[in-house]
């Protein structure tokens, strides 16, 4: 083979492993792939959702620490959500899961001192997507390596969406 097929060749390679890299990394992985590797790190077996976006997450985050707010949105109620490890909401537990909330927000908000555009845009992220906790919803709090690592899920039942708050350090 001639050396100009063999560049004509590599190029149509690079070309397109190049689409294939950028298409990836500007769609993510599907609401199927993003389950699974919830489901995989932390052992909890939440259901496929129709869609995800991901709110917040930490940028550049090469060590793989990091804050993430999820959300999960199901086009009809989840089945028996007690069967997949998540507590009904009572008013003997509400203050506990807010205060969850109200953790992983202001650790969040905290990392960032001495940033303030990037407390200013997480700010912004959690006034615009506020998870509102009403008795009947249910969640899943678990904490790793002495609350360095903490996953939180709260299932809003009116709203049928799942919020994740996801903290590794």
């Amino acid at each position: 083979m001639t050396k100009v097929k063999w560049l004509v060749i590599s190029a149509a390679g690079v070309a397109i492993l190049f689409v294939a890299l950028n298409y990836s990394l500007q769609h993510g992985p599907t609401a199927a792939e993003y389950t699974h590797s919830m489901n995989e790190k932390w052992n909890f077996a939440l259901p496929e959702p129709v869609d995800y976006e991901e709110l917040w997450g930490t940028p550049s985050s090469f060590l793989g620490d990091g804050e993430w707010l999820t959300v999960l949105t199901y086009d009809k109620a989840i089945k028996d959500p007690e069967s997949m490890g998540l507590v009904e909401v009572t008013e003997e537990n509400i203050d506990e899961v807010r205060d969850h909330l109200d953790f992983f927000r202001s650790r969040t908000v905290e990392i960032y001192t001495g940033n303030e555009e990037t407390q200013a845009e997480i700010e912004n992220v959690f006034s615009e997507n506020p998870v509102e906790v009403s008795i009947g919803d249910y969640f899943h709090h678990q904490t790793n390596r002495d609350d360095y690592d903490t996953f939180t899920a709260v299932y809003s039942v009116e709203q049928k969406k799942i919020w994740l708050h996801e903290w590794h350090q």
